[in-house]
């Protein structure tokens, strides 16, 4: 457990969290595949599309493609549901928030 400081509060956080907290976007993707290839499952994916999620948020829809592969909101609550449900794995949350209790 580390000391952390920020917004003039202190707090003990583990470790890993605040490698997580201070992980610059650029490398994640590099991050996953070392991951990857350690053995860890499932994490490059995932990784790849929370970034995409993560530029959708920060630009906003784009339906010309510049700077986002997410060219609308309706998209981007498919790939918000599509991403949770595997981090989660629970079909419940999916079908009652996602697909409105018709999946």
């Amino acid at each position: 457990r580390r000391r952390a400081r920020a917004g003039g509060e202190a707090a003990e956080v583990e470790e890993v969290d605040l490698v997580i907290a201070l992980m610059p976007t650029g490398r994640m993707l590099q991050i996953a595949a070392a991951l990857a290839r350690l053995g860890v499952q499932d994490v490059v994916e995932p990784t790849a599309l929370a970034l995409q999620l993560h530029r959708y948020q920060y630009d906003g829809p784009d339906p010309e493609g510049f700077f986002s592969d997410i060219s609308d909101d309706k998209s981007a609550a498919l790939l918000i549901c599509t991403l949770t449900r595997r981090l989660v794995g629970d079909r419940d949350i999916y079908r009652r928030v996602c697909a409105g209790g018709n999946a």
